[in-house]
């Protein structure tokens, strides 16, 4: 993914060359891992690429932290009856007020409820929002996302694992270059779609309401999510492999000369 970005901003030629001379080791911090084993935080589907990685990756599946921020104040029987949009873009980056009032009227006076998780932009900014429209700087992800039927998202891979496995499908908004390829690879996984910070309120739920349809999309979220191990057995995965790791170095160090 990394060379992938690079071929984005600099073009398929300089990434090339940086392959070729083993640049790219020093240019891309990802590029120097030479660490016996490495624990990926994904499963193979999410993983484009999986068939090039050697044996001392190991892919464990979603390792997700409980729930922060469970005290917020939300209406969570209105979010049990739906339709529910929730509105993230992770705590890195900040999102216009335009775009967050754009989406909120996009579902003024609809039967759609709408939760915005702003971050580093303050609520109070968006100025009066419709009465089916929640907005704080934060709210307990994976339990909003259990209620949802549509999430816009960066993109950004631990939002997405959290997406997957509730079957939510996404409409991204990616800002760096990681969350351009996850974007993608939702794409062609077809179980999300990606949209501009220029688009309508109406193009905005056009878009909600297409996702929220399609019942071939919803197929593939379940195959993906069946799939997907539980936090807890990802856990249990990465502690099996770093013990098989620790008896391997215990054996060489025992092995005579």
């Amino acid at each position: 993914m990394g060379i992938a970005g690079i071929r984005r901003s600099a073009g398929p030629v300089v990434a090339a060359a940086l392959v070729a001379t083993g640049l790219i080791r020093i240019i891309h911090p990802a590029m120097r891992d030479r660490a016996d084993l490495a624990l990926i935080n994904v499963t193979d589907d999410l993983q484009p690429d999986r068939a090039g990685f050697s044996d001392r990756f190991r892919f464990v599946g979603p390792l997700l932290r409980p729930d922060e921020h469970t005290d917020v104040d939300l209406p969570w029987e209105q979010l049990s009856a739906g339709p529910v949009l929730f509105v993230s873009f992770g705590t890195v980056y900040q999102r216009s007020t335009d775009l967050y009032r754009r989406i909120a009227e996009a579902f003024r006076e609809t039967d759609w409820t709408v939760v915005m998780a702003t971050a580093r932009t303050d609520p109070a900014l968006l100025g009066p929002l419709p009465p089916n429209v929640y907005a704080h700087r934060f709210v307990p992800q994976h339990r909003v996302l259990q209620h949802s039927d549509v999430f816009i998202t960066h993109a950004g891979m631990n939002s997405v694992l959290d997406a997957v496995m509730c079957r939510v499908p996404m409409l991204t908004l990616p800002s760096s270059l990681d969350q351009k390829g996850v974007a993608e690879h939702l794409s062609s996984l077809g179980i999300g779609s990606t949209f501009h910070s220029g688009l309508s309120a109406e193009e905005i739920r056009a878009a909600v309401h297409q996702l929220a349809g399609d019942a071939a999309l919803k197929s593939r979220l379940d195959q993906l999510a069946d799939a997907m191990p539980e936090p807890a057995i990802a856990a249990a995965n990465a502690a099996d492999a770093l013990e098989d790791l620790v008896r391997e170095r215990r054996r060489g160090i025992a092995a005579p000369a």
